[in-house]
């Protein structure tokens, strides 16, 4: 595999990789879609004890067509429903996590075990020696270390993002049916961003080369040292040794620290641009509600609605960023699982 990867080749080598599991993984993408409308239901409660129950604002039409007008009549009932429906959503939500993470994880378990053992029979038809091309170390740390790297561009890369696309995508629309100037200040703020990061991936991805580079030769350098120990000791090496292994050390914390920097950076402006629209909203919906286009819990399930689209949006953000070490992982994985064997 070449140094320079796109990382959409990346992605495709491990989807191509993942295809025996492709039902589960359906499922997978069906229940973390299904999660957004669970959380879309939460604040509507709310909605209707500040404007129905607190206020002097009628029902909504869903629930005066469905329930008596003994019980849409009075206040109290109506707030004893809304809690009731309040807590029914959270259970909800906390099953459906639960269920949601444990499938994940089975399914992630499998994948890599698959994997592993693929990668670790190629790497055993590979000659034993420095002749191979990589010591057995670095095939060691490939196998162990880089290897959950297809889970991590699977399950846990183009999954999250397809989810946090359609979560994006749902939140948006039925904003854009209370607020559509909410929805489109939400947009422009956050839209921008996500494209910058976008843009800037291949950088971080090679500075995630560098340090997995470091960290196997740190670990490579361990198993040399402690294996020739004896000779070591007899020559009275073992400070230059030991200097070695902290040089080697620092040389890793550097490279991470340069990732670690990029990441920062992000982080700082992906907050300055989700404050700057979240404050431009609560102006938009103040003035509406003045005005009386919009009621208070109107505006209390926009705000609700505008963390739900800021969240995966921050997410995604931040999910492209930490898939740029699971690139450089899988990249150096498929590199010894694609290297052509020994010559007998």
């Amino acid at each position: 595999m070449p140094k320079k990867t796109l990382p959409s080749a990346i992605y495709w080598r491990a989807l191509k990789e993942a295809r025996p599991w492709y039902p589960q993984l359906g499922l997978i993408v069906a229940l973390g879609l299904l999660a957004t409308p669970i959380a879309l239901l939460a604040p509507i409660p709310i909605k209707i004890i500040v404007d129905s129950v607190l206020g002097d604002k009628p029902l909504p039409s869903f629930l005066t067509r469905s329930l008596p007008s003994d019980v849409t009549g009075d206040k109290d009932m109506v707030l004893y429903l809304c809690i009731a429906f309040g807590v029914l959503v959270a259970l909800l939500a906390v099953v459906h996590s639960v269920v949601e993470w444990l499938y994940r994880e089975a399914v992630a378990d499998q994948m890599v075990r698959r994997f592993r053992a693929k990668v670790m029979g190629n790497a055993l038809a590979q000659a034993a020696s420095r002749d191979a091309g990589r010591g057995v170390v670095d095939q060691v740390f490939r196998i162990s270390q880089d290897a959950p790297a297809l889970q991590a561009m699977t399950i846990w890369g183009v999954i999250p993002l397809i989810t946090k696309v359609g979560s994006v995508i749902w939140v948006v629309w039925v904003t854009a049916l209370i607020s559509p100037q909410v929805a489109v200040i939400a947009l422009a703020t956050a839209v921008p961003l996500i494209v910058l990061i976008v843009l800037k991936q291949r950088p971080l991805c090679d500075r995630w080369h560098r340090v997995r580079k470091f960290e196997s030769r740190l670990t490579q350098l361990a198993y040399e040292v402690l294996g020739a120990r004896r000779v070591v000791l007899t020559s009275c090496q073992e400070d230059h040794e030991v200097q070695r292994l902290i040089d080697e050390g620092r040389a890793c914390f550097m490279a991470r620290l340069s990732v670690m920097v990029i990441d920062a950076g992000f982080r700082v402006v992906l907050a300055l641009a989700v404050g700057l629209g979240t404050a431009g909203i609560l102006y938009v919906g103040v003035r509406d509600v003045q005005g009386g286009a919009l009621s208070v819990g109107d505006l209390i399930v926009l705000l609700a609605y505008m963390t739900q689209l800021y969240e995966p949006l921050k997410a995604i953000a931040q999910h492209i960023i930490a898939q740029q070490a699971a690139f450089a992982c899988g990249e150096r994985a498929f590199e010894l699982l694609e290297a052509p064997p020994a010559i007998p």
